[in-house]
């Protein structure tokens, strides 16, 4: 077996240890919330190292072209930014470090996913990926709005392919045949589980900019205030 074909197994299983870790993490606190983000990191990078050695996305596709059972990988970049922001170390810098980690999942897991055709309008906006002017505040409440609407949508719809999905392996099951809609459920089930992170994505990155940068500016201060001191004469 090929080192490749050896990640072609792993990568499921590493998968279901991340969705895993991922839903634990934001149920714990102090020293086992970071124990579960470093946990946690250290299986999401073995994902994306999987995933790029297996080149599961490219640029020269569309999402059409892309495995159902392939899709749901592209979430383990917004998954990694998740975990990182569970962090609770009191260490400013170490925190800002961590931030800026999860700032550049989520940016990543967004580029994914504008490259193929996946962000709605005002997420590429709020991303900051279409070329246009920062918004004013105005428009990002207006947004903020609509993509809550839209959450409530997708989650909606989530429920009743779920349910669809459920009748139809009650079928298969009575009769002892496949069914292409199971598959067509669950592709549409992907798609849907990853319009709804890129919206959660996008807030988090915009989030989290301001707070490292409200932090880089704190740890500035302190550090102009430790310079400014007099010292006591020796």
């Amino acid at each position: 077996m090929t080192a490749a074909e050896s990640q072609v197994f792993s990568l499921p299983a590493l998968y279901q240890q991340a969705c895993r870790i991922h839903q634990q993490a934001s149920n714990q606190s102090g020293a086992d919330a970071d124990n579960a983000v470093k946990a946690g990191a250290v299986v999401m990078q073995q994902c994306q190292a999987a995933v790029d050695q297996l080149a599961l996305f490219s640029n020269n596709e569309d999402v059409d072209d892309i495995a159902t059972a392939d899709l749901k990988y592209m979430l383990i970049p917004a998954m990694h930014g998740d975990i990182l922001t569970q962090t609770q170390v009191r260490d400013p810098e170490v925190r800002r470090h961590t931030l800026q980690s999860a700032v550049r999942h989520y940016s990543r897991f967004l580029g994914l996913c504008e490259q193929y055709g996946l962000l709605s309008k005002d997420v590429k906006a709020a991303a900051r990926l279409d070329g246009q002017d920062p918004l004013d505040q105005n428009t990002k409440r207006q947004q903020k709005v609509q993509r809550f609407k839209r959450e409530r949508e997708i989650k909606a719809k989530m429920a009743n392919v779920q349910m669809k999905r459920m009748r139809i392996a009650h079928i298969q099951e009575e009769d002892g045949v496949a069914d292409d809609q199971d598959e067509e459920s669950e592709r549409a089930t992907s798609l849907l589980q990853i319009e709804l992170e890129t919206m959660k994505a996008v807030e988090q990155k915009c989030m989290l900019q301001q707070v490292s940068s409200c932090s880089f500016e704190l740890l500035l201060s302190r550090a102009f205030f430790l310079d400014a001191t007099p010292k006591k004469p020796g």
